[in-house]
């Protein structure tokens, strides 16, 4: 999952979720961050892999939620 966000946010919460169904999402703890890219332009993209996967037969998704602290 990569996604972009700007740099001195400190205002916001960034939430990697996890789901096998895309009804029920938890916080996906496992997720680790693997790569960040600074774009010299005040922002950043950030890479994480989840390695764990509960149920090999079942699809794998992952999503961001963004919150106000």
């Amino acid at each position: 999952l990569s996604f972009r966000k700007r740099l001195g946010a400190n205002d916001l919460n960034y939430l990697i979720e996890h789901s096998t169904d895309l009804v029920s999402w938890d916080l996906a703890t496992e997720a680790v961050l693997s790569d960040i890219v600074n774009h010299d332009d005040g922002s950043v993209t950030e890479t994480y892999r989840i390695s764990i996967i509960n149920d090999s037969d079942k699809s794998q998704f992952l999503r961001v939620k963004i919150q106000s602290k």
